[in-house]
């Protein structure tokens, strides 16, 4: 009986899941936005600079490096992403899971840095590379779903709702998909960002019988972050029409753009860190 108890609390809630970390993140907000802004700066920034050497006059990004499943369209998106983002995640889960409050702080000339985290270590690297492998399976599905829709694209044969269902199922197929995969691939990336190494044991031991209710998790969260995210874009637009239309690609617009998106940058990475922080924990 009581082992039937213990698996029983170990049992994932899933809206309570979900509805403790984004309360968390709320309440929070100011601490994890401290936490993590300068490593999510560096990410807008370098995905900047790769808009500036793929789009920019004259194109200045190898043809063999173009890949139109990322974004910017390059192979070289998540290979400087990764690891900026699981820096942000070990910054959060060392906040969330072991109470350091320590962990990135940059010191110059004996002078503590709290606002600027900063971590490039072997445990940051072993988690970059879990989402390097979960960014190009996103890719995949990313591409595969471009080409579905392409297929029935046929506006003489095909109308215009056909057409707009085609592509709600194709993103909700997507978002499902990848789900699953971030309910593989997410709690191995923070026990290797929290450790530095992979013991299969206790992970396998947290998620059995969890790993449905994982996925579920990640599927709301998918989702209510997709609805924020297209407010954000509408503000983005609204913006940029507002002004001049640009001609072709200007540094200008994109570092706009930049700058209305990163607050939902920031939440992002947050609300994934966090919530995979407190479904680990419970």
């Amino acid at each position: 009986m009581e082992l039937v108890q213990r698996v029983f609390l170990k049992r994932l809630r899933v809206f309570r899941t979900l509805v403790v970390a984004l309360g968390y993140c709320a309440r929070n907000a100011g601490h994890l936005f401290v936490l993590v802004w300068f490593a999510c700066a560096l990410n807008s920034a370098c995905r900047t600079g790769l808009e500036w050497l793929v789009y920019g006059f004259p194109p200045r990004m190898p043809p063999s490096l173009i890949f139109h499943g990322f974004d910017p369209p390059t192979w070289l998106t998540p290979v400087l992403s990764a690891p900026l983002v699981a820096m942000a995640w070990a910054f959060v889960l060392s906040d969330i899971c072991d109470r350091n409050p320590n962990r990135g702080v940059i010191a110059v000339f004996g002078h503590r840095l709290d606002w600027i985290r900063f971590e490039l270590s072997r445990p940051v690297l072993f988690g970059a590379s879990i989402f390097l492998v979960t960014a190009l399976l996103d890719s995949i599905v990313q591409v595969t779903e471009l080409r579905m829709l392409l297929a029935v694209y046929d506006p003489p044969e095909n109308p215009e709702f056909v057409i707009n269902l085609a592509a709600l199922f194709g993103s909700m197929l997507r978002t499902v998909l990848l789900s699953l995969v971030a309910a593989w691939t997410y709690p191995v990336a923070a026990q290797a960002l929290r450790m530095g190494k992979l013991d299969r044991a206790p992970l396998a031991g947290d998620l059995r019988g969890n790993r449905q209710r994982l996925w579920a998790i990640f599927f709301f969260l998918n989702v209510a972050l997709a609805l924020f995210g297209a407010l954000f874009r509408l503000a983005a637009d609204w913006i940029l029409e507002s002004s001049d239309p640009p001609i072709s690609w200007t540094l200008r617009d994109t570092t706009i753009r930049r700058v209305i998106e990163f607050p939902f940058d920031v939440l992002w990475i947050v609300a994934w860190a966090a919530t995979t922080a407190i479904a680990m924990k419970a």
